[in-house]
């Protein structure tokens, strides 16, 4: 029974409103909670999305320091330290961008961006190491490509590489777009590099590429004080310096094969000296170049050919043991080339091939000469090495002359002569048709034969 003056249906409302109040309570603080939790994530999102990729690369053993800047839905900026005490890798500024589908699409790296990043490698002479880092690289090599990928950036970037010869510093910068590689400039710093068999003081060496409309033009020079090497043949030269420049190269990969093509790569080196044990030659120069090369890379074979080559070697002298020369230029010209390379055997062939030799003078132990000039020319040259020996053909011509050409008390110039005839050629000596030698006394203008 309920007590006097009060309402039953007013005690009623009045338990429900209890109840009702309880329940807005309850799902009050949750909410607030759950306010406190998110704003807590956020606040704290920093360190627990270091903690996440540290955690992650602790997955393949590999210890890390991730400090994140910035961090948001759109990327993300971070310093990252990556390896034992001495990082395999480590970026003062990692700054990344994001890409979504959709609202609730996972992320995409859309921009890398890296600012004095550092890699520590090693190169053992067949394979290079990553150190702590190789379980993930490997990793990453295994994977097939997922689209173009995203574009990164390498500023002011170092690249270490520790070798059986001594450690190489390089200073690197990258720009790739999308897979596609934009500008790369690195620079070696001077180095001492010493092994079993070879020493070598470099004091300068530089790469720079960029690509326009997927067309790559590159250049390779360096300076090297001095190199030396005790393997077979011996070698020593002093004030080295080379220039290699590849001009409208492309490449493609088709069924397994690599096809490149340029318009034009050229080479050049020069150097004070180069010796050995038997020769030496003083200011060697060497020019070689290539007109619209084209490559093909498949199953171990490679495939060559070429309108043109060019190649030219200056002499500002040479000594050996039974002979020697002044200055002296010699040039080669090869058209219409092909070649074809399968480990160490190969097949090569050309249309026409030139060679010259102009010597100022020269002399042996038996004779001596002043200027003096060899002509050599070749029609359907057929060449072929199969590990073993060298064998080749062709229509060869040739020419000499030897101007003072003195033997004991005799002193004449000399022109030796050969009409067009097929030649062979076997481990490495031309056998030629006979020479048609005609002699004229230096004294006298009469001219004379020698039988």
């Amino acid at each position: 029974m309920s007590q006097a003056g009060t309402n039953p249906e007013d005690a009623v409302a009045h338990s429900r409103s209890r109840r009702r109040f309880k329940w807005w309570k309850a799902l009050a603080f949750g909410v607030v909670f759950a306010g406190a939790v998110a704003a807590g994530l956020f606040f704290e999102r920093k360190p627990i999305a270091a903690l996440l990729v540290q955690a992650y690369l602790l997955k393949y053993g590999i210890a890390s320091s991730v400090e994140f800047e910035e961090l948001s839905r759109g990327g993300f900026v971070a310093h990252v330290r990556v390896g034992p005490e001495m990082p395999e890798f480590s970026a003062d500024i990692l700054d990344v961008t994001l890409d979504y589908d959709g609202f609730l699409a996972l992320p995409q790296i859309s921009t890398v961006r890296l600012v004095r990043p550092v890699l520590r490698a090693s190169f053992d002479g067949k394979r290079f190491s990553f150190g702590s880092l190789q379980p993930l690289v490997d990793e990453a090599l295994a994977k097939q490509p997922e689209g173009p990928g995203p574009s990164v950036t390498v500023e002011q970037g170092t690249l270490y590489v520790a070798t059986p010869a001594g450690l190489l510093q390089l200073a690197v910068d990258v720009s790739v777009d999308k897979g596609k590689l934009n500008r790369l400039s690195a620079a070696l710093s001077p180095v001492h590099l010493r092994s079993a068999s070879l020493s070598g003081e470099i004091k300068d060496a530089r790469l720079a590429a960029t690509v326009t409309n997927e067309k790559l033009n590159g250049t390779v020079s360096f300076q090297i004080a001095a190199l030396s090497s005790s393997a077979s043949p011996d070698m020593e030269s002093k004030d080295l310096e080379g220039n290699i420049d590849i001009t409208g190269a492309g490449w493609r990969n088709t069924n397994n094969s690599l096809d490149i093509a340029a318009v034009k790569t050229t080479l050049a080196i020069k150097s004070a000296s180069l010796n050995n044990s038997q020769n030496s030659a003083v200011q060697p120069e060497l020019k070689l170049a290539v007109e619209n090369p084209r490559a093909r890379v498949s199953n171990g074979t490679i495939d060559v050919v070429a309108p043109r080559i060019v190649a030219g070697l200056h002499l500002a002298g040479f000594q050996a043991p039974e002979i020697a020369t002044a200055r002296s230029d010699a040039q080669l010209v090869l058209e219409s080339v092909q070649a074809h390379l399968t480990g160490d055997a190969g097949d090569f062939a050309a249309q026409h091939a030139n060679m010259t030799l102009a010597v100022d003078s020269f002399k042996s132990t038996q004779a001596k000469a002043g200027n003096s000039e060899i002509r050599l020319d070749i029609d359907a040259l057929k060449t072929s090495y199969d590990g073993r020996a060298f064998r080749g053909s062709g229509r060869a011509e040739a020419a000499t002359e030897f101007r003072r050409f003195s033997f004991g008390p005799h002193s004449v110039n000399v022109l030796l002569s050969t009409p067009p005839r097929t030649t062979r050629v076997g481990n490495g000596l031309i056998r030629l048709p006979r020479l048609q030698p005609h002699c004229t006394p230096v004294l006298t203008p009469e001219r004379c034969a020698i039988g």
